[in-house]
């Protein structure tokens, strides 16, 4: 799945094929760094078992990296492209009027 391209010309630019409003971080990571969890074992798409794990049942840092994953998710899909957008242009709106 592609969400943009980039077009090399007198400058660079990037063209959005989707809607900004409708593309989200998790995308973007799931497509360009693969798992939103940060080991393999705490993954829901990129799922593997460690191989120096006696039990994952009882692993208390898979239990932790896996609330990690939870609270990412929530942030992550939460914020679009655009909503970066409009994020950052109050926060220069703000800055300006100090």
């Amino acid at each position: 799945m592609v969400f943009w391209e980039v077009k090399w010309e007198l400058t660079e630019a990037i063209i959005f094929l989707k809607k900004p409003g409708d593309i989200y971080l998790t995308e973007i990571i799931r497509l360009t760094d693969g798992s939103i969890a940060m080991i393999s074992c705490a993954s829901l798409n990129f799922y593997e078992k460690c191989d120096d794990c006696e039990d994952e049942v009882v692993c208390g840092l898979r239990k932790v990296m896996t609330e990690l994953r939870v609270a990412s998710l929530g942030v992550l899909s939460n914020n679009s492209i655009a909503g970066i957008i409009k994020k950052e242009t109050k926060l220069i709106n703000k800055k300006s009027k100090r």
